[in-house]
């Protein structure tokens, strides 16, 4: 698999399927779907994910749309930013066809928080946090938080 980075990694199905169950699939249906997907190498990540979208649309539309509007992303504090305001990485907004000012909603540990987005200045793949948000999550630096947007 390429990552976004352009560092490649061996696929991993057992990492394939515990993304699918983080958007609410039960592990036979996150099985069933990562058995249907068949990566090739130096496949390209976000290619994947459409892949793995298009088949959980053949279980449940709801999963798929869920799956296809969240991503992981290491948690990073920003001593300049407000609570309230998240600051993503411009790649990653425009891998999912998102924009600056729309809201996202953060996960981690079962906690949930609502948040503005802006764009990173920084080429960076974390997503900034105020340390105040951090915390509100229970959340430490280098945390995988769950980022999902809301489609236009």
């Amino acid at each position: 698999m390429q990552k976004a980075s352009g560092k490649l990694e061996e696929f991993n199905k057992a990492k394939l399927e515990e993304s699918i169950r983080h958007t609410g699939a039960t592990a036979e249906v996150a099985k069933k779907v990562a058995d249907r997907v068949k990566p090739v190498e130096g496949m390209p990540t976000a290619d994947l994910r459409r892949s793995v979208a298009q088949e959980l649309k053949r279980e449940d539309s709801t999963l798929s749309s869920a799956y296809a509007s969240t991503k992981r992303l290491s948690a990073r504090a920003a001593a300049d930013l407000s609570p309230g305001v998240a600051r993503i990485p411009e790649e990653t907004l425009r891998s999912l066809d998102l924009r600056s000012s729309q809201s996202a909603r953060l996960s981690f540990g079962g906690k949930t928080l609502e948040v503005k987005v802006e764009k990173a200045s920084a080429a960076h793949r974390d997503i900034l946090l105020s340390k105040a948000d951090l915390q509100r999550l229970g959340a430490s630096e280098g945390a995988r938080i769950g980022v999902q947007f809301e489609r236009r």
